[in-house]
C-alpha cells in the first residue's frame, strides 16, 4: 500500500516488508560477478537447496562435498568466504632450531637506567636513554649521591630481581 499523508487509526494488516528468510529456508545462487556460491540476501537467477549444488552446477568442481574444490562459498548462516581446508598434518616432533621468541634478560645481564621520569634508577624490561651495570654507577652519574655503595644515599631504585624499591637502610648497631 501506498503511505498516508497523515497517521492512520487503521494500520495495514500486512507486515510492509517480508521476514527475513531462516538459514533453514535459503537458497543458494551465483552472485552477480558470477565467482562465488553464496546463499545470501539477495537471490537470483538459478536457485539451488545446497552450496553443493550450485558449485557442482555453476563450477563443475565440488565433488558433491567430498575432497577439496576450488569453488568459494558465503553462507551468511556461518560468514566463511573459502572453502574449508584440509586438515593440518600431524604436528612436528623436531623443535624449531632458533627459538621463536627471545629469552629474558637474565638479573646478571641487565642494565641499569633512568626512568621516564627521572627519579628513579632501574633494570627493568625497557632500557632507554645511557645504561649503566650497576644500580651504584647509576645513582652516582644521574644524581651524584650515592658514595660508590658505602654510607647512605637518597637514590632510589627499582630492582626487578630483588623487588625493592627503597635503597637498602645503613646497618643498625645492634639486633
Amino acid at each position: 500500500p501506498e503511505p498516508t499523508p497523515e497517521p492512520t487509526t487503521e494500520p495495514t494488516l500486512e507486515p510492509t516488508t517480508p521476514a527475513p528468510t531462516s538459514c533453514e529456508g535459503r537458497k543458494w545462487y551465483v552472485t552477480k560477478k558470477g565467482k562465488v556460491c553464496t546463499n545470501g540476501d539477495q537471490p537470483q537467477g538459478t536457485l539451488y537447496d545446497s552450496a553443493d549444488e550450485c558449485c557442482d552446477e555453476e563450477f563443475g568442481d565440488s565433488y558433491y562435498g567430498y575432497g577439496s574444490d576450488s569453488c568459494k562459498r558465503i553462507d551468511v548462516c556461518i560468514d566463511t568466504m573459502e572453502p574449508t581446508p584440509e586438515p593440518t598434518p600431524e604436528p612436528t616432533t623436531e623443535p624449531t632450531l632458533e627459538p621463536t621468541t627471545p629469552a629474558p634478560t637474565s638479573c646478571e645481564g641487565r642494565k641499569w637506567y633512568v626512568t621516564k621520569k627521572g627519579k628513579v634508577c632501574t633494570n627493568g624490561d625497557q632500557p632507554q636513554g645511557t645504561l649503566y651495570d650497576s644500580a651504584d654507577e647509576c645513582c652516582d652519574e644521574e644524581f651524584g649521591d650515592s658514595y660508590y655503595g658505602y654510607g647512605s644515599d637518597s637514590c632510589k631504585r627499582i630492582d626487578v630481581c630483588i623487588d625493592t624499591m627503597e635503597p637498602t637502610p645503613e646497618p643498625t648497631p645492634e639486633p
